[in-house]
């Protein structure tokens, strides 16, 4: 069995929350060009780098077309990313209007919509030790990864 893995741009996320607050329908016609000829909805696993109010996390979305999932990896237990998980949301429904009109999910819009993102729990930076994020971010996809593909091609 192989796995299938995408990783967006750590600029994809930023340029998603523009469009969504000026243009939507134009804007994420733009945006498919970030991950064309790719369907997210065919991946194990769409890793997704968030940088909000100067902190990195990451979202995973998880088996978009059968029993999707949203898991938030975050170093920091202080901040939240609830702003993100509705940007996610809409991202997956304007996609899933995209695909769907392409070929036939396996998934409704309406079951995208309502995921509740999962806070994992991952090993947290020291609160008096706001730069690391990133470093810690590494290390948690990277353990991540190994747990998944344990016995599975790439």
């Amino acid at each position: 069995m192989k796995l299938g893995l995408y990783f967006f741009s750590s600029f994809f996320f930023r340029k998603l929350m523009l469009i969504l607050k000026e243009d939507v329908k134009n804007g994420f016609k733009k945006i498919t060009r970030w991950f064309k000829g790719i369907n997210i909805f065919k991946c194990d696993y769409i890793f997704l780098p968030i940088l909000l109010s100067g902190h990195w996390s990451m979202i995973v979305m998880c088996s978009l077309g059968n029993e999707p999932g949203l898991l938030h990896l975050n170093s920091l237990k202080s901040t939240t990313h609830l702003e993100a998980e509705e940007h996610i949301k809409c991202f997956l429904s304007l996609e899933w209007e995209r695909q769907n009109n392409l070929e036939s999910l396996k998934i409704s819009k309406k079951d995208l919509l309502e995921l509740q993102m999962q806070v994992v729990e991952v090993p947290q930076q020291p609160k008096d030790n706001g730069t690391d994020c990133g470093i810690y971010l590494i290390k948690i996809v990277d353990v991540f990864l190994h747990t998944v593909t344990e016995g599975v091609a790439l």
